[in-house]
């Protein structure tokens, strides 16, 4: 509900347009997250039809898990339009230490199967390439999306990567599903849900990128590299 909101003597169309022309003067913390303008993604408002919105997002706000701030325009006239603005912030939950997998002698164990029934995947890392990744994975940060609809998962069953860290007597694992976001043990207790990080997705993609879709590659032992190149295949 809008209380106060400004008013201008321009039809929302043109109102519309000036906003979008003026986007980089809110400065380089801020980036246009979103707009509307009745597409097929952004229906038309049911109650205002002529309404058109724009989202600004501000790119660099480590406290919060959402900092945006919606324009709304709509017409209140034949050519006078409305202007209202309605921010929107969510605090960013901190990650306890404790959470957090130790970098000193950890040890990784990534796991894939593609396949139902298919060969079973396991990548050891060790020493710096462990290192790396648990430094990655300890940067995610807590998922705030709460309860939200993935028709992906059931799809996907066993389609999931895992990692197994050890560090410090205690086990980790983080399961990367295909959505909304990566489910995490310590020691069988579950711990928040953590948002996908490019970071460590790089990592993860380094070691599981190059398997083909339809499952891995038969192997005749327990292990099968991760990494399979076309002389291996």
């Amino acid at each position: 509900m809008v209380s106060r909101f400004w008013t201008v003597d321009r039809p929302v169309a043109e109102v519309y347009a000036w906003l979008g022309g003026h986007d980089g003067a809110l400065g380089p913390v801020v980036t246009v997250a979103g707009a509307s303008s009745g597409s097929a993604d952004m229906p038309v408002d049911p109650v205002w039809p002529t309404a058109r919105y724009r989202t600004y997002e501000v790119s660099a706000a480590p406290l919060a898990a959402v900092a945006q701030v919606y324009v709304g325009v709509a017409a209140i006239g034949p050519r006078t339009s409305g202007i209202a603005a309605y921010a929107l912030t969510l605090a960013q939950p901190p990650r306890p230490v404790s959470e957090s997998v130790p970098l000193e002698g950890v040890r990784v164990v990534i796991g894939w199967s593609l396949a139902p029934g298919g060969t079973p995947v396991r990548k050891p890392l060790t020493g710096a390439e462990a290192v790396r990744l648990a430094r990655d994975f300890d940067a995610l940060r807590v998922s705030t999306k709460g309860a939200v609809p993935c028709p992906l998962i059931a799809e996907g069953a066993g389609n999931d990567v895992t990692l197994t860290f050890s560090a410090g007597g205690h086990i980790w694992v983080a399961d990367i599903q295909l959505c909304p976001n990566i489910t995490v043990t310590r020691d069988g207790r579950r711990l928040p849900a953590l948002d996908y990080g490019q970071p460590f997705l790089r990592d993860v993609r380094s070691y599981t990128g190059h398997l083909p879709w339809d499952g891995p590659a038969a192997g005749t032992g327990p292990l099968t590299p991760l990494v399979v190149t076309p002389s291996s295949r």
